[in-house]
């Protein structure tokens, strides 16, 4: 299953995408997510991809989280501990 995040991951969304990671826990299967179209993101949409991975782990169920994370959004990334989601090779300190 993949999902690809979009648009502005916030607080507004949140519900939504907490719905969307239960869903996919939900079904048993490998979930890949995908980051490159999002807009924006704050620490709301990280603390559910931290929670998401927590509760995937303690089901055995994979979750890939691509390193596809926008350039302009990798010093959130990084401030919020999700540094696997930034590019390789981007300076997450030159995209504050």
């Amino acid at each position: 299953m993949n999902i690809e995040f979009e648009g502005d991951l916030t607080v507004e969304r949140a519900a939504d995408i907490k719905q969307q990671l239960l869903d996919a826990l939900s079904t048993g299967e490998s979930v890949e997510l995908g980051f490159s179209k999002a807009a924006d993101a704050d620490l709301t949409f990280f603390q559910l991809l931290h929670a998401a991975k927590k509760s995937f782990a303690a089901r055995q169920q994979p979750l890939i989280l691509k390193k596809d994370l926008p350039e302009h959004l990798a010093f959130k990334a990084q401030v919020s501990g999700m540094e696997e989601i930034i590019v390789v090779g981007v300076d997450a300190n030159s995209s504050r």
